[in-house]
Order: C-alpha cells, then structure tokens, then sequence
C-alpha cells in the first residue's frame, strides 16, 4: 500500500511491511523497497520504520 508510507504512522508502516514479509519473501527472492525513490514529504520516522523493521525482520528463511 504505497500511501502508508507517506500517510501513515511508524507503527502502521511496522504492519505493513511484516504483513509483506509474511506473504511475499517465502521460498526466497523477494527484495524489500521503498520503491524508486523517497519523496520528499515522508516522515523521516516512516523510512525508519520501514527500513529497522526489514532489517529484523526481513532475513531468511521467512517463514509464514
């Protein structure tokens, strides 16, 4: 959900890239992004977020 990032909270960002772990990464491949680029309205505490959440939690073997 691209607006979680720009719109969201730290937590609801924590959420939503554990729910894409969770359904994306089994059986290996899946690369973490903030996409392209970060605009510049997102709260640097998001891209935080985003980021420490894939870095524990973003490792395999992911399993579901």
């Amino acid at each position: 959900n691209q607006s979680i990032i720009p719109h969201g909270t730290p937590e609801e960002v924590t959420k939503e890239v554990r729910e894409k772990i969770k359904v994306l990464a089994p059986g290996g491949g899946y690369i973490i992004s903030g996409g392209h680029n970060i605009q510049a309205d997102v709260p640097p505490q998001n891209v935080l977020a985003l980021f420490d959440t894939a870095y524990q939690e973003g490792h395999y073997p992911v399993h579901n």
